[in-house]
């Protein structure tokens, strides 16, 4: 008979509590720094395009789906969601399945490089990672963490939370292990993002978090980082 055994993870128990804990602490944190940038970018995007300010959608998370927040970057005629492009965005993001350029159109995830449905605000937002900013409200009110696997849309997850549902067993972060990879290698394939991911499920702890949010500041503000144009 086939055995399976799955290595606990330390978030179980105290390790979740402690985790809760820096997460409140630092996602309030970044809030109150980040909130003089939330009129100016607001601005640009009402400058650069018509539409919403904040882009709200569902993503796969831990137990439930929740909604999840980020600043606007596509035009809104052509961002999924009803409150947005409904059907035309939806046709779309279908057409560009046909060209994914991270692992085609069976790929997991959808990546265009030059993507035609995103603003020239919205690149730049997406190039310093400033788009991401409302994702600590997220944080705060428990749907995210600061650290772990990436939050990703639903059509996506259902392309794999069946058959990798290890990653759903805690809640996804802002910063992470895979996203760190990506940040030099755009092209990250999906099973070196699951691996990584699972390291960090398995080998958690607060010294973990602390270095990872350490390295992804300093990706952040440093030059050494992909130009890649998604």
């Amino acid at each position: 008979i086939p055995v399976i055994g799955l290595k606990n993870t330390p978030l179980d128990g105290w390790g979740k509590v402690a985790k809760r804990i820096l997460d409140i602490i630092f996602s309030f944190l970044c809030l109150v720094v980040t909130s003089p940038l939330f009129l100016i970018i607001a601005i640009a995007i009402r400058l650069d395009s018509k539409g919403k300010i904040i882009y709200a959608a569902l993503r796969g998370g831990k137990g439930k789906d929740f909604k999840f927040y980020k600043f606007r970057t596509m035009f809104q005629h052509l961002s999924v969601g009803e409150e947005y492009g409904g059907e035309q965005a939806q046709k779309v993001r279908q057409e560009l399945w046909q060209k994914n350029d991270r692992g085609g159109k069976e790929g997991p995830f959808l990546k265009i490089r030059q993507d035609p449905r995103v603003t020239r605000v919205g690149r730049f937002l997406r190039r310093t990672k400033l788009d991401e900013i409302p994702q600590f409200w997220n944080v705060f009110k428990g749907d995210m963490s600061m650290v772990g696997p990436r939050a990703h849309v639903l059509d996506e997850v259902e392309r794999y939370r069946n058959r990798y549902q290890r990653m759903f067993s805690i809640k996804p972060g802002i910063f992470g292990m895979s996203q760190i990879a990506q940040s030099s290698w755009p092209d990250l394939p999906f099973e070196e993002e699951i691996k990584q991911n699972t390291f960090y499920i398995e080998n958690w702890s607060l010294w973990l978090d602390v270095k990872i949010l350490a390295k992804s500041f300093w990706l952040l503000f440093s030059a050494k980082k992909s130009h890649d144009d998604y």
